[in-house]
Order: structure tokens, then sequence, then C-alpha cells
């Protein structure tokens, strides 16, 4: 019997899965007849690769919030000025004096510039990719920017494209290759192999921009964005 603390999740699924929920939690996935034996020697076997992602997901302790700390910004480290409005202005953000504080107060008054940003960027890139593509018939489709923790993106029934505000915190190619992703979602609504062959025609290096997008979502978590 393993000592790995974990919650049992059962479903009609066919194989075994790990995750690690936002709250720190160990969730194992299972199908709903395999034996606790099983789980419990698949949860064993995976020790080392929990104890990893365990760790990688440790808060990190921020030093205290001072004019000119940095925020990840499009792939960039970009400084938190005082400034008369909130505003983003030549590569740096610009917040009234009385936003400063504590960075629960700083991020929260960042969140309408980065959703300001959002909207604007991420509607250039769907207008781009689909002229690019001819997905959606060629029609650029409706874009949402949302505040989802554990989405990056998704792609409604009716092809309407939703995107998370913390996007903006990756990279450029990064960002294009979420909205890749959701825009073949337009063709295929589903991740068969149909799926993935037009994200890989369409971004060759999709698994490098994912791998690179994991890193910045357990940055996101472990600063505190996320809460």
């Amino acid at each position: 019997m393993t000592d790995i603390p974990y919650r049992l999740v059962r479903s009609r699924r066919r194989t075994l899965a790990l995750v690690i929920t936002r709250q720190g939690i160990l969730e194992v996935r299972a199908p709903l007849r395999l034996s606790p034996q099983s789980i419990e020697e698949f949860v064993d076997q995976k020790r080392d690769w929990i104890a990893a992602r365990m760790a990688e997901r440790e808060r990190v302790v921020l030093p205290p919030f001072r004019w000119g700390n940095t925020v990840p910004f499009w792939g960039r480290e970009v400084p938190v000025l005082p400034g008369e409005e909130a505003c983003f202005d030549s590569g740096r953000f610009f917040l009234p004096q009385q936003a400063a504080g504590d960075w629960v107060r700083v991020r929260k008054a960042l969140e309408p510039l980065y959703r300001k940003e959002a909207k604007a960027r991420l509607s250039r890139l769907t207008e781009r990719e689909v002229l690019r593509t001819g997905w959606n018939g060629g029609k650029v489709p409706p874009v949402h920017i949302t505040g989802a923790r554990t989405r990056w993106g998704s792609c409604s029934g009716r092809n309407s494209l939703n995107f998370s505000w913390r996007l903006m915190a990756a990279g450029e190619e990064e960002v294009r290759y979420v909205v890749i992703h959701e825009l073949a979602h337009t063709q295929e609504h589903n991740h068969s192999p149909r799926f993935w062959a037009l994200v890989e025609k369409a971004c060759p290096a999709w698994r490098e921009r994912r791998d690179q997008l994991r890193k910045t979502g357990l940055r996101l978590e472990r600063e505190g964005w996320n809460d």
C-alpha cells in the first residue's frame, strides 16, 4: 500500500491519470472497475514524478511590492511604475499611487490592463491566423476574454473563442499556439489525430510552445496570480 495521500475519482475513462489540483491535492483518475491494488501500484510507480510536480508548485514568497518591480507580460518582464492613471504605455505599466501596497492589490489593479491588452492582441492574432489558414470558413470568430485560471483558451460549439487574460504573461509565440489550437477546434471539435494534424501543419513547434506555456502556468500558480 502506498504512503502517498491522494483523492480517487472514478469515471468511465479507460486509463489511469494523475492530476495535481490548484489546491495542491494529488488526484488519481481511474476506470470504474479498476482494482484498488492496481491504483496503489500505479501511484507508487509515479512517486518521483509526483514529488517533482509537487515541488514545482510550492509557493514563492515574493518580497514586498515596490515601484519598479516587474511582472510577466508578452514574454518579457515589464516594470510597474507610479502614474496618474492605470495604463500600459511604452512597454511599462502605470498605476495610481493608491493601487500600491501588497502584491494582491497590485495584481487586482493590473487585471483590467491585462484584459484590455488581451482583447486587442488576441483579436489581431486570431484575424491573422484565420487569413493564413482559411479555417472557420475564412470568417474571424468572436473573441472573448475570461478570468479562467486552469485553461488558456477554449472554443465554443458555435466557434467563438475564449481566452484567459492570464495568457498575456506568456510570450507571443506561445500565445499564437493557443490561438491556433482553439482555431483548429473550429474545424475539429475534438482532439483527434485529424485535429493534431491541423495544429502540426499550422504550428510545427507546438510541443515546444506547450512546454513553455506549462512553465508560465507554474510561475503564475507559484506567485499567486491564480488566487
